[in-house]
């Protein structure tokens, strides 16, 4: 019976007749009564074995003819029994010149390829096939789904060119990135990114199926170009393409311009720069420029044998590769670049800091001899205050003790004189204005000896001698001094120096206020002894204070000021015209705490 046959396959056509038709009684093809003749149904003799009983020819081809797949079937004898149009289009033939005919005829390029062995496997296993393959003829991939039937073998296929494309594109792609990454960290693990040029290049070479490559790098103090590694190239053309000129060959332009050169077709091309390129073999070649921060540090070239020019995506991985090269040099040259500034700038460093010790010793030194000037210096201030005081005090004691007795004696020898002469009924004018004139010597040289060296100032302290100065001013300056003060301010030895400056202050107020009112404060606190004296007075500018130190002042506030920095303290004016002064002089505790002293 028909349906028992096997096929034969032993054989790349079959020496069976083509069961096309399944005789009956009456010579026709069984479609399900609606085919009247065998001729008619003759394309689709494979329907019967396929359970399509019911549908007619015409259903059946409608529905061949619609779908997107191409579609043929085989016979026994791997003649074609039927193609629809998509079919048509893919195979590149005619309906009617594939009809009846076997298809090893056809496509003579299908013997001995995958097409026929799944083929041939499908009607032995009685099972079907799925598989891709590429038909170079058509240069086009297909996936094909064949199945096995009593009467032959139908095979739906469709072009996955794009697709197959797509995904070796997406595989390519995943490779160079991954080299690319994997040249990344060689380059970063690299003590000298130029010497793994060789190794990099070689796995880029087979990237790019390229034949050879050239890395140039520029030497050192030159503009030529130093062959550093190679591939692909005879001794006698490495050694003439070792050392190249600027300018010389593609390389040479390259590094000149900065811009990459791609040559295709080489073989043909008659351009002189490209001779030793074609000498090589070369029929595609491109060189990219090694550039980091606008700077070219060579060259790097792929070239092939096999084909006249290189694809887009070559060409951009060789782009990114140089790009990756000339970076990872650069920061290589920089890190140097920069270890060798660090190590200069310590150097540096070491240097200014040995200066700076031995400056720092010097001031050291320096400063512990202006210590020792300042103690002497202040010694001399407190010798020389202790001296004008015990002077004061000699003078004092003159006056008090020769002087004023000198004039009592004398006034009571004018008074007897002038008893005398009244008992005897004369009176002498002289005699009573020299008993005047006496007596207010007596008076002068009494207030001096006060001034000279108030004795409350030694038995009292500082506090009871500025008010008792209050007092004086009244009396003899009509001045009405406020006073707010403690009754212990400082030790001695700076008590007379500040009861001489407290004096000092409220006679500027008598002479250049203008005003007959005055205020008088001395306070003492942990750090310092303070005194200030202000008035609502004319006031002054306190710059020209600044600017007459050195120079005779009738103020005599430099002077202070300059007694007072001796003392480690300072002296503070706030004056302005017409808006009052207040002038304070401060004392540090202990006194040998010295400094520079600010004048403001």
């Amino acid at each position: 019976m028909y349906r028992d046959r096997k096929p034969n396959v032993s054989s790349r056509e079959s020496d069976s007749p083509s069961p096309l038709s399944h005789p009956t009684s009456n010579g026709k093809l069984r479609c399900g009564g609606a085919c009247a003749k065998a001729s008619e149904c003759r394309e689709l003799g494979w329907l019967e074995a396929s359970g399509t009983h019911g549908r007619s020819c015409t259903e059946i081809r409608s529905i061949l003819e619609s779908i997107s797949d191409a579609f043929f079937s085989l016979d026994y004898s791997w003649c074609f029994t039927y193609v629809n149009e998509t079919g048509e289009r893919l195979l590149g033939k005619r309906r009617a010149d594939l009809i009846g005919k076997p298809i090893w005829d056809l496509f003579p390029e299908a013997r001995g390829s995958r097409f026929e062995l799944e083929y041939r496997r499908a009607l032995v296993t009685r099972a079907p096939v799925l598989f891709e393959e590429y038909f170079p003829p058509h240069r086009t991939w297909y996936e094909v789904r064949a199945y096995p039937s009593e009467v032959g073998l139908s095979v739906y296929f469709t072009d996955v060119t794009s697709r197959k494309e797509a995904v070796e594109e997406l595989k390519r792609n995943g490779r160079r990135f991954a080299l690319l990454a994997w040249a990344s960290n060689q380059l970063l693990s690299a003590a000298q990114p130029e010497d793994t040029l060789q190794q990099l290049c070689d796995e880029a070479m087979k990237e790019l199926n390229c034949d050879t490559f050239l890395a140039y790098l520029i030497e050192d103090g030159s503009s030529h170009l130093r062959l550093h590694a190679s591939a692909g190239l005879t001794d006698a053309s490495r050694a003439e393409a070792a050392r190249l000129a600027p300018g010389q060959g593609i390389a040479g332009k390259v590094a000149i311009h900065g811009r990459r050169i791609v040559l295709d077709s080489v073989q043909s091309s008659q351009d002189p720069a490209s001779q030793m390129v074609r000498c090589l073999g070369l029929r595609a070649y491109a060189c990219h420029p090694l550039i980091a921060d606008d700077k070219v540090l060579g060259t790097i070239s792929f070239g092939t044998r096999s084909r006249d020019r290189l694809a887009g995506s070559e060409l951009d991985l060789m782009q990114a590769f140089a790009n990756q090269l000339a970076i990872a040099m650069e920061r290589r040259r920089a890190e140097e670049r920069l270890r060798c500034l660090h190590l200069k700038e310590q150097q540096h460093a070491e240097r200014l800091e040995e200066e700076v010790r031995a400056r720092t010793a010097q001031l050291a030194s320096a400063n512990a001899e202006l210590m020792t000037r300042n103690a002497m210096l202040q010694s001399l201030a407190f010798q020389l205050t202790e001296t004008e005081q015990r002077e004061r005090r000699r003078l004092s004691e003159v006056l008090h003790d020769n002087l004023q007795q000198l004039l009592v004696a004398a006034k009571f020898r004018a008074s007897c004189a002038g008893a005398q002469q009244a008992k005897n009924g004369a009176r002498s004018d002289d005699l009573e204005k020299v008993d005047q004139l006496l007596t207010e010597s007596i008076n002068v040289s009494r207030s001096l000896a006060y001034e000279l060296s108030p004795p409350i100032l030694e038995q009292f302290g500082l506090g009871a001698a500025l008010k008792w100065l209050a007092d004086h001013m009244a009396r003899m300056h009509a001045v009405n001094v406020h006073v707010d003060t403690q009754e212990e301010l400082a030790a001695p030895s700076v008590s007379v120096f500040l009861f001489g400056v407290a004096r000092e202050l409220l006679l500027n107020v008598v002479k250049h206020a203008g005003v007959r009112e005055a205020w008088l404060e001395a306070a003492r606190s942990a750090e310092e002894t303070r005194i200030t004296v202000r008035d609502q007075g004319a006031g002054f500018q306190a710059e020209e204070i600044l600017a007459s130190a050195g120079k005779a002042a009738g103020l005599g506030l430099p002077g202070i000021r300059e007694r007072v920095a001796v003392l480690g303290g300072r002296l503070d004016i706030d004056a302005s015209a017409g808006g009052g002064t207040r002038v304070t002089v401060r004392i540090p505790h202990p006194v040998e705490h010295f400094g520079n002293s600010e004048f403001k």
